[in-house]
């Protein structure tokens, strides 16, 4: 995966980032916005396909913190669960450590997802950054290294920690049962060649 910052514009209300992914002979544009508003920072991103078609396996900005930002508290689903495997697991509040949002599996994967969240707080103990949906919940993953990291990750003594990367998503694919059933089905998958937009607020 490549990721370049093609402009970087500061307009009269907002600042304007356009940015260009390329992944797996797909391309994309990404545009952020970065504005003003009462409750801190909105920051709306769009997503667009330039060249390529299949699914998007997610749509999310990643912010990394210090790893003393362990503390989390949020409101949403009270546990791991994904758009095809949630109904198990209610909406609530949950405090809780950066430790406690990802599964221990044997052999470190994608994990921890979080759906339907309307705010996150991560905290040192003294500072801390929220996270706010605007217009629809959000899907959170928070984990104690970064998925480029976790890529090369072939069992748990590979976890080790160097931050705390706070990933707010637009979306996360289902995981079907790929591994002993029918791969995620249609209604769960997202196009890649359509335009997908994110809106949260920072404060």
């Amino acid at each position: 995966q490549k990721e370049e910052i093609l402009q970087a514009a500061l307009l009269e209300d907002r600042l304007e980032v356009t940015g260009k992914i390329t992944c797996k002979g797909q391309v994309f544009r990404c545009v952020d916005s970065y504005e003003s508003c009462e409750g801190g920072i909105l920051v709306t991103s769009r997503l667009q396909c330039i060249s390529g078609r299949g699914e998007l396996p997610r749509f999310a900005k990643v912010f990394r913190l210090d790893e003393s930002f362990d503390f989390v508290e949020y409101t949403g689903r009270m546990g791991e669960s994904y758009c095809d495997m949630k109904e198990h697991v209610p909406i609530g509040t949950v405090n809780c450590t950066v430790a406690d949002m990802t599964e221990p599996n044997i052999r470190p994967q994608e994990s921890g997802n979080r759906m339907d969240c309307s705010w996150v707080k991560v905290s040192d103990g003294e500072t801390a950054f929220s996270f706010t949906a605007v217009d629809k919940p959000f899907e959170l993953g928070i984990k104690p290294y970064s998925d480029w990291e976790l890529c090369f990750m072939k069992h748990r003594e590979d976890e080790v920690r160097t931050g705390t990367y706070v990933a707010i998503s637009a979306f996360q694919m289902g995981v079907g049962t790929g591994s002993c059933g029918p791969a995620t089905l249609p209604q769960y998958c997202y196009d890649a060649r359509e335009t997908h937009t994110l809106k949260f607020i920072i404060s």
